[in-house]
């Protein structure tokens, strides 16, 4: 593998809050994905690639899926330390690795997360000229997680509730902000389950859902993985797979 670009990584030192840990006193999954959007958010920032310049072009990011491997998540009060990167660019697709790390460098978390452009009139999928997507540096690193794949072959699903989408779970991209399907995807477990650890996540974004809809989930599992879909309607918003 070549030397890894330095100018491709952004580290963020962090405390652990208490506003984003659960009853078990651990980081909730959803607090560590909010934690590695704003990482990657303050990256492309460096390189006049966020959300203002972008929509400027009339262009935007869109998170399509995600994956990790979850070791240990940090509990209250614990210093961490978050690496982001942009690995590669592969046709539409930008792929950006992070890593949490303990006080002592291992790791806490390995993740992927996939984005594609949009045309934010159309929602369109566009493809980054070369001159864009060579304004980010990207390099490869070796990490326990594969990239993130499509959810297929789900288990039989029953439903699990209802959900109404406000205005607080909105963000600035006028829908649901990504990091909250993951606070569905735990909420929406069985009982017994909701604060088990958490080995593993899987995540893929199908369409945007809207301020005031109502959605319903659904839930099966298989084999220690347990399947969250979101729907509004009858269109698919979202699929997510914890391993527990």
């Amino acid at each position: 593998m070549p030397d890894f670009d330095q100018d491709a990584l952004y580290s963020l030192p962090l405390t652990v809050p208490s506003f984003d840990v659960g009853p078990s006193r651990t980081l909730r999954l959803s607090a560590l994905l909010r934690w590695q959007q704003e990482a990657g958010e303050r990256q492309v920032r460096r390189f006049h690639m966020d959300w203002e310049p972008l929509a400027a072009q009339g262009l935007a990011f869109v998170l399509t899926r995600g994956c990790g491997k979850v070791y240990r998540l940090p509990r209250v009060g614990e210093e961490v330390t978050l690496e982001t990167w942009s690995d590669r660019v592969e046709r539409a697709q930008f792929y950006r690795g992070y890593r949490l790390l303990d006080g002592a460098g291992a790791p806490l978390t390995e993740s992927f997360a996939a984005f594609c452009l949009v045309d934010v009139v159309s929602h369109r999928l566009t493809r980054p000229t070369p001159e864009l997507a060579a304004r980010l540096p990207t390099g490869s690193r070796e990490t326990g997680c594969p990239l993130p794949g499509h959810l297929k072959d789900l288990p039989p699903l029953s439903p699990a509730g209802e959900w109404r989408v406000h205005r607080s779970s909105v963000d600035l991209n006028r829908h649901l902000n990504n990091t909250v399907y993951a606070d569905l995807l735990t909420d929406f477990l069985p009982e017994p389950l909701r604060e088990a650890p958490i080995k593993g996540y899987a995540l893929q974004y199908l369409t945007e859902a809207r301020e005031g809809e109502l959605l319903t989930l659904w839930y099966g599992a298989r084999e220690g993985d347990h399947y969250v879909e979101v729907r509004a309607g009858e269109t698919r918003c979202f699929v997510g797979r914890i391993s527990l």
